[in-house]
């Protein structure tokens, strides 16, 4: 099984004010990121002496290019010598479009993907830039992580920008997501590989709650539903809506990667809480259903610590890493991608949590041991 790790942008480096998450920090939303590093060199050398051979890292959209006209030269020097030293290291990057963050002139100013000129002009333009200015040293693209849970976190569970909390919006914005995913296959098809970025959550409704049962189904269906039937059967189909045809995103994939989650309750008013399901089997589950959509493809599976264990002790931590990456072995997935290797900024938790397998003076413990023990 290889060994990689995806990292995101902010959590290493910060806000740099021209995010839409910036305004939602200044609007006391979310904790302020101190000042950091960002991805070093140094890093990279930490990862590869543990068994890190593939790194997906994104190219941050908001400090490439902060305003619609503006490009920030010295952002994109840094970022394509880091492409570089990856390379170097024999550390095969896979670029990722979009994570997180959305730049605020794109978002808040020209209504981000729920507008036509979104998805089709400003999109489009983003995709080509990063594929002609790092295509060369791309050993795989993501057009966007999680796609339909960074939507539901935005528009139905409210605690990320724009802080909506409504299911008919939210199901439109989930459309509009996947069209913007099926534009960026079909613009990045044939320069690399190019993996489809799942959520691998278990959902069930609240024992004994027959209102909670049609919530519960709506969800699975918007979290897994939907990309198996647009990567099987060619259609976007999101519960309410009447479906469209996405010929893109059938048989575009190269790879699908699934990011473990911690199963979810939903309740009858439709609100999500940690379901009362062992770890392992929550995660078998998830590794089942993405095995099914992967089909012949190769399969990725990751996560970071607080997706493996449910507290903060290190044995407790690195025996669930240890478990989680066992099961992926045994369902032959090939590839494991550590999430948040290195502990940064946390979007909902500050610095008060501590996702990864090195803390953020680099240095590592057992859960660390039990990763590269599968190299």
């Amino acid at each position: 099984m290889q060994l990689g790790a995806f990292i995101t942008s902010a959590e290493l480096a910060g806000l740099n004010g021209r995010e839409d998450w910036s305004r939602w920090v200044e609007r006391g939303k979310a904790p302020m990121p101190p000042a950091l590093p960002g991805l070093a060199i140094e890093d990279l050398d930490l990862l590869r002496s543990l068994g890190v051979r593939e790194i997906a890292v994104t190219a941050e959209w908001a400090r490439l290019q902060p305003t619609e006209r503006e490009r920030a030269h010295l952002e994109i020097e840094a970022f394509r010598h880091l492409l570089e030293e990856m390379v170097a290291r024999e550390m095969r990057p896979w670029i990722c479009l979009l994570d997180a963050t959305l730049p605020g002139w794109f978002s808040d100013d020209e209504g981000g993907f729920a507008e036509r000129r979104g998805r089709t002009l400003f999109w489009p333009r983003w995709v080509d830039f990063v594929g002609e200015h790092y295509g060369d040293l791309a050993a795989g693209w993501i057009a966007q992580r999680e796609p339909v849970r960074r939507v539901l976190r935005a528009e139905l569970l409210g605690v990320a920008p724009p802080g909506r909390s409504d299911a008919t919006r939210a199901g439109q914005a989930v459309l509009d997501a996947l069209k913007a995913e099926a534009e960026a296959v079909r613009l990045l098809a044939g320069t690399a590989p190019i993996a489809l970025s799942i959520t691998g959550q278990q959902v069930h409704a609240e024992r004994d709650n027959v209102r909670a049962v049609p919530h519960a189904r709506w969800l699975d269906e918007v979290q897994w539903g939907c990309v198996e039937r647009a990567t099987i059967d060619g259609e976007l189909v999101v519960p309410g809506l009447p479906a469209e045809g996405t010929e893109s995103l059938r048989d575009a994939y190269e790879a699908i990667f699934v990011q473990l989650r911690q199963p979810v309750e939903v309740d009858g008013d439709g609100a999500w809480g940690p379901a009362e399901m062992p770890l392992d089997e929550a995660h078998d589950e998830s590794l089942a259903r993405a095995q099914d959509l992967a089909g012949q493809r190769a399969l990725i599976a990751g996560a970071d610590l607080t997706g493996v264990a449910a507290g903060d002790d290190n044995i407790e931590r690195a025996d669930g890493l240890r478990a989680a990456m066992e099961q992926a072995a045994r369902r032959d997935v090939d590839a494991w991608w550590q999430i948040s290797p290195i502990d940064g900024w946390h979007w909902e938790h500050g610095d008060s949590i501590s996702p990864g397998i090195a803390d953020k003076n680099r240095d590592v413990g057992l859960a660390a041991e039990r990763f590269s023990s599968f190299r």
